[in-house]
């Protein structure tokens, strides 16, 4: 396998680029997500509140979510 290195730096940058503008997560990851609560609890975990958080970044840019 060779690489050429010319242009190469433009063309990783793009693709630096277009990796930093992908959802941190997609739907096969999400569909079907749960968040529990504990026991006599009503605050959520932190983990709970990120995985909360990447469902509705992920509803926000997807445009072919109508509902949940």
């Amino acid at each position: 396998l060779a690489l050429s290195s010319v242009n190469f730096r433009r063309a990783y940058e793009q693709y630096r680029d277009c990796l930093a503008d992908l959802l941190p997560v997609n739907f096969e990851q999400i569909k079907r997500s749960r968040v529990h609560f504990r026991t006599a609890q009503h605050e959520l975990t932190a983990g709970s509140r990120e995985k909360l958080a990447h469902i509705v970044e992920y509803v926000q840019a997807e445009n072919t979510v109508t509902g949940f």
